[in-house]
């Protein structure tokens, strides 16, 4: 049993291109490690391949961050995005679509 917060919470969508054989708990594993404090959930919600992505696959992903005792900032929400983004980068190779 958890307590609903009755601080709003943020939800963000980032989309990038990944190689095709990353693994789906690869990523939410890097997403999680990369922002711990106020991320509540990952969700993948698309996924897209064709051949004219070669070896790659696009993944488009819902991040809600809340906090069960304040309302957060946009911009410690953005810095943990950015954080997200980086170790994606770094550890899975993935590119941001623009």
């Amino acid at each position: 049993y958890q307590e609903i917060s009755k601080y709003p919470s943020i939800e963000r969508d980032i989309a990038f291109y990944i190689n095709k054989n990353v693994k789906a708990s690869e990523i939410i594993d890097c997403i999680n490690s990369a922002s711990k404090k106020t991320l509540s959930s990952v969700e993948i919600f698309d996924v897209y391949y064709d051949k004219s992505l070669q070896e790659q696959k696009s993944i488009a992903i819902r991040l809600k961050f809340s906090s069960n005792t304040r309302t957060l900032e946009t911009s410690e929400v953005d810095e943990q995005i950015r954080k997200i983004i980086l170790a994606l980068n770094k550890d899975l190779g993935t590119t941001l679509r623009s």
